[in-house]
């Protein structure tokens, strides 16, 4: 009886030595279906997750090392050139460098055009680091900060986010149609609502090629509110629906490689993390050249338990 008490828990002791010493591919084999054996089930859990987590942070390191040292090279190059005694009027910097052509109305006047083009690129350079940083750290405060539900206008959200994004779409050359002037509420995280529409539109921003559009819609169905944006980008594969919301996903092109699209690959994982904690459902509808509709339905009233 001794010896059944004490190998299944001294078994448990040397894996919990190994876990602290930073070796999670540790585990118990249950020995039983008593107490022991329960207890051996949830410790092999327990560092499944660790493993999941760390595997998680590690990637999101690895990303955020990427996504912020690409962008921080280019705004390096720009600002060491702009620096250059006389640098107006050495002409453009190479294009590998990712210079716009010259701004509209400034064809004239080469030097400020060429100081204008080069201040854009910096511009959209940050703006690609912050919302890679704003992502990382949204998933993070979705997991630990509670809710903050408010009486709020889904409809003056989205109109912020469209003017956040409107310069970015025509820089690309993409229509973008807002949903109108009709308020909808609805009670919500206003901050939740701002990230959710953020990397729906940013996304298809992304996605579209120049002279495309990207529409957003809102419509209240009932005792609940549905959000779309539509765009006439490449399209999802059937198989690929349900993997765009996962962490890190990239769908794949037609040549069967994941597409090259500057981001983290974490704005639809936070949309549907914060969809979900509302009590919500978020999908796409889509077919391979022919665009992507991304739909949100949201409760109008969130109920007591919809946080868990």
């Amino acid at each position: 009886l001794s010896g059944l008490l004490s190998g299944p828990i001294a078994a448990l002791s040397t894996a919990a030595d190994e876990i602290g010493k930073g070796n999670l591919d540790a585990s118990v084999e249950p020995r039983s279906k008593d107490e022991l054996g329960n207890l051996a089930e949830k410790f092999n859990l327990m560092v499944s997750r660790l493993r999941e987590h760390m595997r998680f942070k590690e990637e999101l390191l690895s990303t955020l090392s990427h996504e912020l040292n690409t962008p921080l090279g280019g705004l390096k190059g720009f600002i060491e050139y702009l620096q250059e005694p006389g640098a107006a009027a050495k002409g453009p910097p190479s294009s590998e460098r990712g210079v716009a052509p010259f701004a509209e109305g400034a064809a004239h006047d080469p030097a400020e055009a060429e100081k204008q083009d080069a201040y854009r690129t910096m511009l959209d350079t940050v703006r690609q680091m912050q919302t890679s940083l704003e992502n990382a750290l949204s998933l993070f405060k979705l997991n630990t900060q509670p809710l903050s539900p408010t009486h709020c206008s889904l409809s003056t959200v989205v109109g912020d986010v469209l003017r956040l994004l409107g310069p970015t779409a025509r820089s690309n050359g993409i229509e973008l149609h807002g949903p109108g002037e009709d308020k909808v509420f609805l009670t919500a995280d206003r901050e939740m609502l701002r990230r959710i529409a953020i990397n729906l539109v940013s996304n298809a921003i992304k996605y579209t090629p120049p002279g495309g559009s990207v529409r957003v819609r809102i419509l209240e169905l009932g005792g609940r509110v549905h959000l779309s944006v539509a765009d006439t980008g490449p399209g999802v594969r059937d198989e690929d629906r349900e993997k765009i919301f996962t962490r890190f996903y990239r769908s794949v092109g037609t040549d069967g490689r994941a597409r090259r699209i500057p981001g983290s690959g974490l704005g639809l994982a936070i949309a549907k993390q914060a969809v979900d904690l509302h009590g919500g459902k978020i999908w796409v509808d889509s077919k391979v050249g022919k665009g992507s509709i991304f739909h949100v339905m949201l409760p109008k009233e969130r109920k007591s338990h919809d946080r868990a």
